[in-house]
C-alpha cells in the first residue's frame, strides 16, 4: 500500500485499537464488495483484528449490517454455550467497539468502518484445491443453517433488498442492455445475451415456489462461497463462516446453490480457459452428503425437491449479475480490467451449460443423498 493510504488506514484502525499501538496492517481477503484489512496490534498476546470499509453504494443502510451481526453472533454464541460438545470447535467473530464504545466508525469523508475479532489459526481458500475439503464445505453451511434455524426471521433486517431475486436481476439486465454503451455485437457479449434469453422460462421457478408457500424463508448467509468458509490451519476442518453482511431472511436454496456453484467450479470465477470450465459432480456429491447430515431434521420434502433448481438457478443468476454489471459500467463488483465482469459472466454461463449437460447425474446425486438421509 502507498504511504498516504497506509496513514489513512492507520487513522481509521486507531479507532478500534483500545489504546494498543498498531504493529502492522495488510490487505486481507479478496472480496468483490468491501475493503478488508488485517490489523496486528503490538501486544504480548499477538492480538489482531479485521477492519472493513463497508461499501455504502451497495449497502445503503450499513448500520443494519451491524445490528444483524449482533443478533446473529449473539444467537449462535448462545447455541454454542447450550450444547458445547455438539458444536465443538465452531467459531464466530465478535464486533469490536470503537474507543467511544460504538459498534462502527464513520470517518469525516463519509466512509463507514467496522472491526471484528480475528479468529487465530484459521485460513480460507479461494477455490477448492483439495477435494477432501468438499465434505467440510457442506458441513460448514449445514452447521450454519442448523445454528440459525431457531432464530426468528423477524429479528433480522433485509440489508440488501432484492438480493438473490433473479426476476429483479433479469429486469436490471434488460434495462442495462437498452442503455449500455458496450458493443453488443462482440462475440462474447452476444454469447451472454443468447444464454440469458434462451432461459427466460427458468427465471421465476424458485420465487414462484416461495410465493405459493411451497418454499419459505429462513435466515441465510447470502454468500457462502468457499472463500467465506474458515478452516483450521492444523486440522483442515471447517470451523466457521465469515462475511456475515448478507445474512438476512431468504430461501436457503440460494445458499446451498451458491455454495455448490462456487465449489464445483475448480477453475474459479476468473478462469481464463472458458471451454475448460466444468461442474464437478463428485464434489457436489460430497458437499450434499455433509450438508444433509446437518440439516435433515428441518429440511422439508419440498425443500429437498428444489435442490437441483437451486444449483442451476444460482449459477444462472450469477452470470446475469456479472453481465448486467458489465453492461452498466462495472458499478457493483470490483474489476481488474475493462472486460473483467464480461469474462466472469462467461465463466458462469459455461458452468451453467455444464450443469445442464449433467442434469440427470446431478438429480440422481440429490435423490440418492435424500434417500440415504431419509
Amino acid at each position: 500500500m502507498e504511504w498516504v493510504i497506509v496513514k489513512y488506514i492507520e487513522t481509521i484502525a486507531s479507532q478500534f485499537c483500545q489504546g494498543f499501538p498498531i504493529h502492522f496492517i495488510q490487505k486481507f481477503g479478496s472480496g468483490n464488495i468491501n475493503d478488508t484489512y488485517k490489523v496486528d496490534l503490538d501486544t504480548a498476546s499477538e492480538t489482531a483484528y479485521i477492519l472493513q470499509r463497508i461499501n455504502v453504494n451497495v449497502f445503503k443502510k450499513p448500520e443494519l449490517i451491524i445490528e444483524n451481526m449482533k443478533t446473529i453472533c449473539g444467537h449462535i454464541q448462545k447455541e454454542l454455550r447450550l450444547n458445547p460438545q455438539k458444536h465443538n470447535g465452531w467459531k464466530i467473530p465478535d464486533i469490536i467497539p470503537t474507543t467511544e464504545n460504538k459498534d462502527y466508525y464513520i470517518h469525516s469523508d463519509g466512509t463507514f468502518w467496522r472491526a471484528i475479532t480475528y479468529i487465530k489459526n484459521s485460513r480460507t481458500y479461494e477455490n477448492l484445491t483439495k477435494k477432501n475439503h468438499a465434505s467440510q464445505i457442506g458441513y460448514a453451511l449445514g452447521k450454519f443453517h442448523a445454528l440459525l434455524n431457531t432464530l426468528d426471521n423477524k429479528l433480522l433486517h433485509d440489508t440488501l433488498p432484492g438480493f438473490h431475486i433473479l426476476p429483479d436481476y433479469y429486469r436490471a439486465y434488460q434495462e442495462s442492455k437498452e442503455t449500455t454503451l458496450r458493443d453488443l455485437t462482440e462475440s462474447l457479449t452476444q454469447y451472454c445475451i443468447n444464454v440469458i434469453e434462451n432461459r427466460e422460462k427458468y427465471i421465476l421457478v424458485l420465487e414462484n415456489a416461495k410465493n405459493k408457500n411451497i418454499l419459505f424463508e429462513r435466515p441465510v448467509h447470502g454468500d457462502p462461497k468457499i472463500a467465506n468458509i474458515l478452516f483450521d490451519q492444523q486440522t483442515e476442518l471447517a470451523i466457521g463462516l465469515i462475511d456475515l453482511d448478507t445474512v438476512k431472511p431468504g430461501l436457503i436454496h440460494y445458499d446451498i446453490g451458491d455454495c455448490i456453484r462456487s465449489s464445483c467450479n475448480l477453475l474459479g470465477e476468473d478462469a481464463e480457459d472458458f471451454d475448460a470450465v466444468q461442474f464437478d459432480t463428485v464434489v457436489c456429491d460430497n458437499i450434499l452428503k455433509s450438508y444433509l447430515d446437518q440439516t435433515q431434521d428441518f429440511l422439508t420434502p419440498e425443500d429437498q425437491s428444489f435442490l437441483y433448481e437451486a444449483i442451476h438457478l444460482i449459477t444462472f443468476e450469477m452470470g446475469v449479475r456479472f453481465f448486467e454489471d458489465f453492461l452498466a459500467g462495472d458499478q457493483y463488483y470490483k474489476v481488474a480490467h475493462d472486460n473483467h465482469n464480461l469474462f466472469r459472466a462467461v465463466v458462469q454461463f459455461k458452468l451453467l451449460e455444464s450443469i445442464e449437460g449433467q442434469e440427470t447425474v446431478i438429480r440422481k446425486i440429490v435423490a440418492d443423498n435424500i434417500n440415504v438421509k431419509g
